[in-house]
């Protein structure tokens, strides 16, 4: 198995969202919109992966690229919540990655 997928697995510390400590910090509140991105980003990569492995016969690497799909859910949720926060620091900017994870989310359900 090449060695960055299994940096990818479902259990990968990448695909864990991050505690903010402080959601009124600036710089914290950026690890709400790290893991929208993360996110959508394996729901873009996730398919492509399964496609692959699919035509190669290779069903380690399916179950992976379908078990990092599980992880989507508790990487949304963090960041989905702050974006319709009171809390001005990070709402005002968060809907933007929110947007993108939750449009990705619904065409990759198509």
């Amino acid at each position: 198995m090449p060695s960055f997928l299994s940096e990818l697995s479902p259990e990968s510390p990448a695909l864990t969202p991050v505690k903010v400590l402080d959601p009124t910090g600036g710089q914290q509140s950026h690890l709400y919109g790290l893991g929208l991105s993360i996110a959508a980003s394996v729901m873009r990569l996730a398919p492509r992966l399964e496609a692959i492995t699919e035509k190669a016969g290779h069903d380690e690497l399916m179950a992976q690229a379908k078990g990092m799909l599980t992880r989507v859910d508790s990487l949304m949720a963090p960041g989905l919540e702050a974006a319709v926060s009171n809390e001005y620091v990070s709402s005002h900017w968060l809907a933007t990655f929110a947007w993108e994870a939750l449009i990705q989310r619904a065409s990759s359900r198509h």
